[in-house]
């Protein structure tokens, strides 16, 4: 269990991080795969891929890229979770307690409970 909360918090220490950086200009550019920067995104599945190796708990890959997600709407004030946002995937999403949860979030759980049974 510690593993895995170790594995969330370099996802929450990541979605910190991408805030500060793209807070001081950075900007990963235009999607070149579905809704995808590959150039960007690639490595922050490795990042994930890592971390989740490296805890034991490679099934969590999926909560990881959740909560590094989340973490970043939730410590970046300027920029609210919306339904047109890339993470949606155009799938759209739903609101619970005046939050919006993009179905893609729901997705990411389930894939992480079938690779927890699976793995």
């Amino acid at each position: 269990m510690l593993n895995f909360i170790a594995a969330m918090l370099t996802a929450v220490g990541f979605g910190r991080a991408e805030k500060y950086t793209f807070d001081h200009g950075f900007q990963p550019g235009p999607p070149n795969f579905l809704t995808f920067n590959l150039n960007y995104h690639i490595w922050i599945l490795l990042v994930a891929l890592a971390s989740c190796y490296a805890a034991g708990c490679l099934w969590a890959t999926p909560l990881w890229v959740l909560v590094e997600d989340a973490a970043y709407f939730i410590l970046n004030k300027n920029d609210n979770l919306d339904p047109t946002d890339w993470v949606t995937l155009g799938l759209g999403g739903f609101t619970l307690f005046g939050q919006f949860i993009p179905y893609t979030y729901v997705g990411l759980v389930a894939l992480s409970i079938v690779l927890a049974i699976l793995l």
